[in-house]
């Protein structure tokens, strides 16, 4: 996500504007940089910059102690004004909507994949938090014990030490089976 945000920086310094004045639009590389960094850089900056790693680092790596500094939840409420920006992507289709050059069929199009691959995510992120929180019975761990292959969970069909995004793939997976 992080990678995705600063790709999203770099292509807010190449990406020109509207001039009010002129109702032109400025692609002169240095008003548009002069124009992001006087707007919405310093947000997508705090936003992107990963202060839990540098408050942990300066703090010898002590990870309890980097986490309950007030400092690195403070800057994380930066990254919920990351949501705001999809308020202007909404005022862009509607402007692409009523100016006749989206058709309609596709902007529905567009409107119900991103809808499903948001209902996706939500399903997929419910699933895995049911998997984290539900109650194994004994006789899994039992049997587990003795070296049985048992499924108690879905996420024991996974790998053992599988990483966050392979769960998360699996989940989405599920979600949407």
């Amino acid at each position: 996500v992080d990678v995705c945000f600063f790709v999203d920086i770099v292509a807010n310094f190449r990406t020109g504007f509207i001039n009010e004045l002129t109702g032109e639009v400025c692609y002169h590389w240095q008003q548009v940089t002069i124009r992001y960094l006087r707007g919405w850089f310093w947000i997508d900056f705090l936003s992107t910059f990963p202060v839990g790693e540098v408050v942990q680092a300066a703090l010898g790596g002590d990870g309890a102690l980097a986490d309950s500094t007030k400092l690195v939840k403070v800057v994380r409420l930066f990254r919920l004004v990351k949501l705001v920006r999809l308020l202007k992507l909404n005022k862009l289709f509607k402007r692409y909507a009523l100016d006749g050059s989206l058709r309609p069929g596709i902007l529905r199009f567009i409107t119900l994949y991103v809808l499903m691959l948001f209902v996706g995510h939500l399903l997929g992120c419910a699933l895995h938090l049911t998997a984290i929180y539900q109650t194994v019975p004994q006789s899994c761990d039992e049997e587990r014990d003795q070296g049985v292959p048992v499924v108690c969970r879905w996420t024991d069909l996974l790998e053992p030490g599988a990483t966050d995004v392979t769960r998360y793939i699996a989940s989405i997976y599920w979600a949407f089976a």
